[in-house]
């Protein structure tokens, strides 16, 4: 049995990156840190952190985690 991997494709929105890094620095955690207390790999954090296509479960355990509110997680992609 093979397993098939899910991919994310938001077109109508992105993942608002910049605020969720700059929310990560203002809190003084570094990706590492911030991917321990998620209980998620370095890895994927980064693609967060990058504007990769997330998981939403990731997205919202990090947002929350950040103390971001749900209304600024995503930013919709005609403001790219």
């Amino acid at each position: 049995m093979t397993s098939k991997k899910t991919i994310f494709n938001n077109k109508d929105k992105q993942v608002n990156s910049e605020l969720f890094d700059e929310i990560r620095l203002s809190k003084g955690l570094s990706r590492f840190k911030l991917a321990l207390e998620a209980e998620m790999s370095p890895q994927t954090v980064g693609r967060v952190l990058a504007g990769g296509d997330p998981r939403p479960s990731t997205v919202k355990k990090l947002g929350e985690i950040l103390g971001i509110p749900p209304n600024r997680w995503y930013i919709p992609s005609t403001e790219k």
